[in-house]
């Protein structure tokens, strides 16, 4: 028997074969042994594909002269029964690759059986060639339908490997404009993120690992390992775990060439996990200064087409300061919006001056300020304000007619304010006006009824009613985001709701109503304190306890070094992480921008210098501790001290205790103390647990030390 004949019937043998797997595929059990072939798919495909285009094209492309026709014939024919087989080796390879992990869906489906129908159709072109051959016309045709079948097989499969639109773009959708008030977290933020980096191969059509990511109910759901998250937990959740393994690790997500998520994107779903992964969230509900909403506002865009230009940046530099907070609505908006602090330090005049900025001006926040009637004469020349805030001011509602003038304003906030029923009349004259916040007013019932149904199209927030049953107050919160002091602290405590009480101790205990001291302003921290608060109100249900740690450091260091390199995926700022009184709070993913310096092979060695000797004591690290992400504390710390580099004496030395295997993660200060030295120079040594304990996810493996702020006092 000759070679060709050998062909002839192998491939008669693999087409047999080939529609017995297929017909029977999902009764077929695959030896984990024969799974590798499958891999060979990629490799092999790309041959056939050639040799079948250059079989048919040449159809088109007869010679003249007969005998070089017959010798095309015969090269063809050779050609034609390579593509064939190299078809049906393909075809098999592909079948074995769809029996792993991550292959399934509607997509897989219509590339198995495209991918047979050619290998069937190049065999039964093969078989009846020489009648082909005379037939030029009909080969023609059956070339052109046969082309048109290789696109389509390369098409579903560039959408099982690279995601849908790969070969044949679709025409992308616009994009939701929404408002940041009317914004959801999940639906407008979290979602359009995980869409645009893993819908390629978690989708309907190709749902790898039974996992489908397209709306809340599929996040639930999860996939074939499990669920996809824990509310609260990211340290355990499953869609964290994969998108920070390494790159070689074949379970990290998304894989080698595929879009990668972007630092900022997985702390936002790192955030998103930890503050409950909740669905129907208002990213406005959020309160001020959250890392979610500061995070996720960056992510929203322009929330509608503004055509006015934007401001120059050395403008708006020059009018922040520490009693206002000028920023962009959204990453390349033209819009700021603005918000004033400090009732104390508030004049018309300095609103006067945000005046330069009338045109880019959309949100104005002057919440519990104390602006009178006539500033909205100001107010009014924001032309394109969409959002004011005048929450808990001092304005009477005698000049609201001016605020008609804002012809583009949508949401207006005076809740608080001395607003009676004839005042809000007077806004009946703004057209776009959609929400307006009049809880706290000096309205009866009847006149709120009459103002919703004179205004069926403005929804008015109402905030609390007392219905008989009480409600609970949500727990006080800080003024000021400072907690990191180098003298004295002003202890500034808020609450949104107008007139609640507020109570705190510093000794550990709970606040009550009775015994714990009134916040008032002149409280003041001088020490290392943790303080704990609840807010009480008569009629309402008193709120939970929040706390807060407030750090002293008293002597920042004129000039500071490494003396050993950091950990290279941990760097924080630098050295100038540990005194720059922003703490990292719980969050060491290596690809997130954190403030976080880690060490783990060698030690932290850092030098400290100060122009003026300075009289020490002490030394805290303010460590984060998670066994779960092998991060321990230090297995021993020393300080040294003196007058310089080359003459330092051991001040003292300490063995951290180390966490149990029941205990939670948590940012504590582990603290060095030793009899008051005075010093130019100060060195802090720490060592790394070099082996973790046998419980730990890294049994016997070097753990990482984790810092953002060393305290001197």
């Amino acid at each position: 028997m000759n070679l060709k004949k050998l062909a002839e019937n192998l491939l008669f043998a693999l087409n047999i074969y080939i529609a017995f797997i297929a017909l029977f595929n999902n009764s077929l059990y695959v030896p984990n042994w024969l799974l590798p072939v499958g891999r060979l798919h990629p490799v092999v495909l790309h041959f056939p594909i050639v040799l079948l285009i250059l079989t048919l094209i040449s159809v088109f492309f007869r010679l003249r002269n007969e005998q070089h026709r017959q010798i095309q014939y015969h090269i063809s024919s050779y050609l034609l029964l390579l593509a064939a087989l190299f078809s049906a080796i393909t075809v098999i390879t592909g079948l074995f690759l769809s029996r792993e992990e991550g292959y399934e869906g509607n997509t897989l489906t219509r590339h198995m059986w495209t991918g047979i129908a050619i290998v069937f159709v190049a065999s039964f072109i093969y078989r009846i060639r020489n009648w082909l051959w005379k037939k030029v016309r009909f080969y023609k045709i059956i070339s052109i339908c046969s082309i048109f079948l290789v696109a389509a097989t390369g098409h579903y499969g560039a959408t099982l490997t690279h995601g849908e639109g790969f070969l044949l773009p679709r025409k992308e959708k616009e994009k939701q404009v929404v408002a940041f008030e009317d914004a959801l977290v999940f639906d407008h933020v979290i979602l359009p993120v995980v869409r645009d980096k893993c819908a390629s191969c978690h989708n309907p059509r190709k749902a790898k690992g039974s996992l489908v990511l397209q709306d809340s109910a599929s996040f639930v759901k999860g996939g074939k390992t499990g669920k996809l998250f824990v509310p609260g937990q990211p340290e355990i959740s499953l869609l964290l775990e994969r998108i920070h393994l390494p790159d070689d690790d074949d379970k990290r997500m998304p894989p080698p060439g595929k879009p990668e998520l972007t630092g900022q994107e997985m702390e936002l779903l790192e955030l998103w996990i930890r503050g409950g992964a909740g669905f129907s969230a208002k990213l406005a509900a959020l309160a001020p200064g959250d890392s979610l909403r500061e995070l996720a506002g960056t992510f929203l865009d322009t929330q509608e087409p503004f055509d006015f230009p934007a401001a120059k940046e050395e403008t708006v530099q020059q009018l922040t300061n520490n009693d206002r907070l000028i920023s962009k609505l959204s990453r390349e908006s033209p819009a700021l919006a603005v918000k004033m602090y400090n009732s104390v330090a508030y004049t018309k005049e300095k609103l006067e001056e945000l005046l330069v900025l009338k045109t880019q001006v959309v949100s104005l926040d002057l919440n519990k300020l104390p602006v009178k009637d006539d500033d909205l004469k100001i107010i009014a020349r924001f032309q394109n304000l969409r959002r004011l805030n005048l929450n808990f001011t001092d304005i009477t509602g005698a000049g609201l007619m001016e605020l008609n003038a804002l012809k583009h304003l949508r949401n207006l906030y005076l809740s608080g304010a001395k607003v009676n029923y004839n005042g809000l009349k007077s806004l009946q004259a703004m057209p776009k006006l959609q929400q307006l916040a009049i809880w706290s007013n000096p309205l009866t019932e009847a006149e709120l009824e009459t103002l919703q149904k004179e205004n069926p199209k403005i929804t008015f927030i109402t905030g609390y009613r007392d219905d008989g049953i009480p409600s609970k107050l949500i727990p006080p919160r800080l003024a000021e985001n400072t907690v990191v002091f180098n003298d004295t602290l002003p202890l500034a405590l808020e609450h949104p709701i107008y007139g609640v009480d507020i109570r705190y101790t510093t000794d550990g205990s709970d606040p009550d109503s009775i015994l714990s001291p009134l916040m008032q302003k002149g409280a003041f921290i001088s020490q290392n304190t943790t303080v704990k608060a609840k807010a009480y109100k008569d009629g309402w249900l008193s709120s939970d306890v929040s706390a807060f740690t407030f750090f002293k450091n008293e002597h920042k260091p004129d000039s500071m070094y490494f003396l050993a390199e950091p950990f290279e995926n941990y760097r924080g700022d630098g050295v100038y992480t540990f005194f720059d009184g922003e703490l990292g709070g719980m969050n060491i993913y290596r690809y997130t921008k954190n403030k976080w310096v880690g060490f783990r092979n060698g030690n932290l060695e850092l030098m400290f210098l100060y122009n003026d000797p300075a009289v020490v004591q002490s030394v805290g690290l303010h460590t984060y501790i998670s066994s779960g992400e092998q991060a321990f504390p230090p297995e021993h710390i020393e300080v040294w001290g003196g007058a310089n580099e080359r003459d330092m004496k051991l001040l003292a030395s300490i063995k951290p205790l180390m966490p149990q295997e029941k205990d939670e993660r948590e940012v504590k200060i582990i603290n060095v103390g030793f009899k008051p030295e005075k010093v130019a120079c100060l060195k802090v040594v720490a060592k790394p647990l070099m082996k973790q304990p046998p419980w730990s996810r890294g049994k016997g493996e070097p753990a990482m030390l984790m810092i953002d702020e060393i305290l001197v006092n």
